[in-house]
Order: structure tokens, then C-alpha cells, then sequence
């Protein structure tokens, strides 16, 4: 489990990083809904585009910094202590710690009730090595994702839910029937790379991260982060 707010290294799939996974792996989409290598080309041209541009910046409390790196901090102390903790966040509080990350100027989270929205304009490199997809697919990794996207989220006893009802690539909106295969890609990707090769569906099997795990949910314009 990592828990590292500060510098290069990437966030864990735990915390905000859970947050932000939510719209990372969505330039699958055209893979997931069409068929065929020229098609899933198209679709890759169509959803994401040539450039990333920094999103603008924004002016970030350094009160609301502190408070939210303390909140940050004393989570990781309880997890490695084995202790229950639980902490809300603010839409603030989740900003900061983005701002204070590699995802800086990338990724900007709103939360709208009980739902998160996420802005979000970065390369694909970012998200790793592309070389396997470049082949059937060209310079995939060079090109970037920019959009926005909003929806439920939350883990529950080990077990991610999401709902998207808007997502937006390269300032095209997908349909309902698209969202819903995104959804179930992102969290199928999601608990693969939690429970790694197990298929027995049962708790017992899951990563000590995810077992540890009682609640994220969002509700009120607050997230809460609740571990036992």
C-alpha cells in the first residue's frame, strides 16, 4: 500500500489514486466497443488527441494543504499500524493532494453531491508502456486523453462500484451503452490489478489492501475514507 502525496512517485490504488483511476484507463473504451484493428485506429484518432495541454492552474490554500497531507499521513500511520482511522475529504482537501503530486495540472476533481466529476488532460504515456497496443494500434503512446467525466464511485468490504453518467474524450461525449462498457472495464481492471490472478470471488482471496478497506464513499460534497 503506498501513500505518498509528495513527488514523482505514483499514487497507490488506494486514497485519492482510486479517485483518479476512475478516468485513466477510459481511452479503452474504443477497444471495448468496436471491433476490428481499423476500427479501434479510428477510435483511438477519434477519443484522444495530439497534445495534452496543462490544465489551468489553480491557486491552492496552503492551510488546506497542510490539513490535507496531515489527514493523509495520519491514514498511512493507522494502516501500518493496523489501527481503524477513518478521514472525510474535502473537494479541496483532494486537490491539494493531486497538486502536490505528478498528476499536477492533469487531473482536477469536483464533487458534485454524491457524485465525483473529474477534469482531466494528460499523454498516454503516463499511464506506462504502450508498446504491445502500438502494434496493432501506431504510436498510441504518443498520443494524450483529455476530457471529463463524472459518476459513483465507491469500495465497499473490498468491493469497487462505479457508474459513470457523463464521460467525455477529446470533446465527444460517449453514450450510455459506451459508459456502461467503461465502467465495467475500469472496474475490471480495477480489482485485476487488486486480486491479481485469483478468481474465487470470495474475500478470503482479496489483497490485505482491500480487506482493510470498510468504505470509500462520496456523499454530502465529502469523500470518506473509513479503514479497519
Amino acid at each position: 500500500m503506498s501513500f505518498q502525496p509528495q513527488g514523482r512517485s505514483r499514487p497507490g490504488c488506494f486514497g485519492y489514486g482510486c479517485v483518479i483511476a476512475v478516468v485513466l484507463f477510459t481511452v479503452v473504451i474504443g477497444g471495448v466497443t468496436l471491433y476490428g484493428v481499423k476500427s479501434m485506429r479510428q477510435a483511438v484518432e477519434k477519443y484522444t488527441s495530439q497534445t495534452a495541454p496543462p490544465l489551468d492552474s489553480i491557486v491552492v490554500d496552503p492551510a488546506t494543504t497542510e490539513i490535507a497531507n496531515a489527514k493523509f499521513v495520519a491514514l498511512k500511520k493507522a494502516y501500518s499500524e493496523r489501527a481503524s482511522h477513518s478521514v472525510e475529504l474535502s473537494e479541496g482537501e483532494i486537490n491539494a493532494l493531486i497538486q502536490s503530486s505528478s498528476w499536477k495540472n492533469k487531473v482536477r476533481v469536483a464533487l458534485v453531491g454524491d457524485e465525483l466529476a473529474a477534469t482531466f488532460s494528460f499523454p498516454l504515456s503516463d499511464l506506462g508502456s504502450w508498446q504491445a497496443a502500438s502494434m496493432l494500434l501506431g504510436d498510441i503512446g504518443g498520443r494524450a486523453l483529455r476530457g471529463d467525466a463524472q459518476g459513483r464511485f465507491a469500495i465497499a468490504d473490498g468491493k469497487a462500484s462505479l457508474t459513470l453518467s457523463k464521460l467525455n474524450l477529446n470533446q465527444r461525449p460517449l453514450e450510455d451503452m459506451a459508459r456502461s462498457h467503461a465502467a465495467e472495464w475500469i472496474l475490471g481492471a480495477f480489482n485485476a490489478a487488486m486480486v491479481g490472478d485469483n478468481t474465487a470471488g470470495d474475500n478470503s482471496a482479496l489483497p490485505e489492501v482491500l480487506t482493510r478497506v470498510e468504505k470509500v464513499a462520496l456523499q454530502d460534497g465529502r469523500v470518506t475514507v473509513q479503514i479497519r
